[in-house]
């Protein structure tokens, strides 16, 4: 497992998880963190071209867009986990992964894994991007570009707050 944490996700819930569970991991983890956005996608094309088996994602919904991103770029049928650090963490919950990191890691251990869709989106002049979760257009992206626009870093809070302004 290489595991790629964003401490930052959830205005640092991702550097709460990851001290939770470093004790949790086993010699033969690989672990990542990331500095700033787009090195989740870098790091996570680099662990899929050496052959990673599993990639994990450790932070929030942007987090795993860009790891997700990385895995495809490597042209790799790499598996994605997730443990959830970030605000929303909307996809983790949508496939019913658990919020708690430990619950969430043990069940990367155990579980099995499945099949999950992979939306392709092509900008001009033929840049593309990978999303697994939702594409938003419109009121969705206008909220959360304000909330970044504010300094709020995501999460079900922040964009409520934009919302209503």
């Amino acid at each position: 497992m290489f595991l790629i944490a964003n401490e930052d996700a959830g205005g640092g819930q991702g550097r709460e998880t990851l001290h939770r569970i470093r004790p949790l991991l086993s010699k033969d983890d690989g672990v990542a963190v990331t500095m700033s956005a787009g090195d989740a996608r870098v790091l996570a094309a680099r662990a899929a071209a050496r052959g990673q088996d599993l990639i994990v994602a450790l932070g929030g919904d942007g987090t795993v867009n860009e790891v997700v991103n990385g895995i495809a770029a490597a042209g790799s049928d790499t598996t994605l986990g997730i443990i959830p650090g970030g605000g929303g963490n909307d996809f983790a919950w949508t496939l019913g992964i658990p919020a708690d990191p430990v619950e969430a890691l043990a069940a990367l251990r155990t579980g099995l894994p499945r099949l999950i869709d992979i939306g392709l989106l092509t900008f001009p002049p033929g840049e593309t991007r990978r999303y697994v979760n939702t594409f938003g257009l419109g009121a969705s992206g206008h909220v959360a570009k304000l909330a970044l626009a504010h300094g709020r870093k995501g999460g079900a809070y922040s964009y409520a707050i934009e919302l209503i302004r």
